[in-house]
């Protein structure tokens, strides 16, 4: 018997799902120290209360950290508009608007003068290392807390969307088109975010 358009479409689905998941717990495993560069006038405080300062997203060097992601997704949906496209676009606008996403970054390169320059106070200030066991895997981060934390490998200009990301983003759009019922489209979206980070560009 052969399989409908959309019978096919959620096997897509599902085997980019899987795809996604494996290859985001492959780059989320910390193999290599970790830096994060600061200036001696913070070092003091950060060694005696044993904690780093997060920025908040909105406050960043780049402000188009969260808009990326944003519009992305919308230039994706654009052939594909429907009832469940629209609300999910629409949900997705508003999830962002009241979204609260501190940041903190580290680098794998010690030597990188720009970063000595721009964030080590000109190369006057310290760079703090982390070995792979001070931080946590992908498979540890517990996403039923109100406010999970989320270490991810950060890609950028060309390389920042994959194709395989493209394409299950597009099936995605192309099965919300296609939904008759919030059931459905609810287990679409489930499988939707739980696979996608939803904070940063991938």
């Amino acid at each position: 018997m052969c399989m409908s358009k959309k019978s096919r479409l959620i096997k897509k689905f599902d085997i980019l799902k899987s795809q996604i998941h494996s290859r985001n717990k492959k780059n989320d495993l910390v193999k290599t120290n970790l830096y994060h560069f600061t200036a001696t006038t913070a070092f003091p405080d950060i060694i005696a209360s044993k904690n780093l300062l997060l920025t908040s997203f909105d406050k960043l060097n780049d402000n188009n950290e969260i808009q990326f992601s944003k519009n992305f997704i919308c230039e994706v949906f654009k052939p594909y508009r429907g009832r469940y496209c629209n609300d999910f676009l629409n949900k997705f606008d508003l999830f962002l608007a009241k979204v609260c996403v501190y940041v903190i970054c580290f680098c794998i390169e010690f030597d990188n003068n720009h970063l000595w320059i721009n964030y080590g106070d000109n190369h006057k200030g310290v760079a703090l290392g982390f070995s792979p066991s001070d931080c946590k895997k992908h498979d540890d981060i517990d996403y039923s807390k109100e406010s999970p934390s989320i270490i991810m490998h950060v890609k950028y200009g060309k390389n920042a969307i994959s194709d395989d990301l493209l394409i299950f983003v597009e099936t995605f759009a192309r099965l919300l088109a296609m939904t008759k019922s919030e059931q459905e489209y609810l287990t679409y979206v489930d499988g939707f975010v739980r696979n996608i980070p939803k904070y940063a560009k991938i």
